[in-house]
């Protein structure tokens, strides 16, 4: 799961040239894509391990948001999303996945984790 969090770590800071979020969210949807050919192919059993009935909630919210930009002004845009954040319904369903993936992570790496993610927070801190 070291790939996973590099990912997850060098998001922050990824651009290309001058752009920033669409180059960070670009990123984010490639990775997440890969994320899930991961757990369809290699852990498909283990994923189902973390499931509960919270997801239940969330994806009855997934739903609503998938009813509501499809009846809305540009559906495309809501599904995908646009703009400046691009938060659509396909990066809240990367979002949860990413999440679930957490729960996956041995004990060691949520450890190479943190540590990496203080490295991480440390060095954002003094780019601005």
């Amino acid at each position: 799961m070291i790939p996973f969090i590099f990912w997850i770590l060098t998001l922050p800071f990824v651009t290309f040239g001058h752009i920033y979020e669409g180059a960070k969210i670009f990123v984010f949807w490639v990775g997440s894509f890969l994320l899930i050919l991961y757990w369809l192919i290699k852990k498909r059993a283990e994923f189902i391990k973390v499931l509960n009935k919270w997801d239940v909630w969330y994806w009855i919210w997934i739903l609503l948001l998938v009813t509501s930009s499809i009846f809305g002004i540009d559906p495309m845009k809501s599904i995908i999303g646009g703009g400046y954040r691009h938060q659509g319904v396909i990066f809240f369903i990367a979002l949860w996945l990413v999440g679930k993936s957490f729960h996956l992570i041995g004990k060691k790496s949520k450890i190479i984790f943190n540590n990496y993610f203080i490295i991480s927070v440390i060095l954002q801190c003094l780019s601005y």
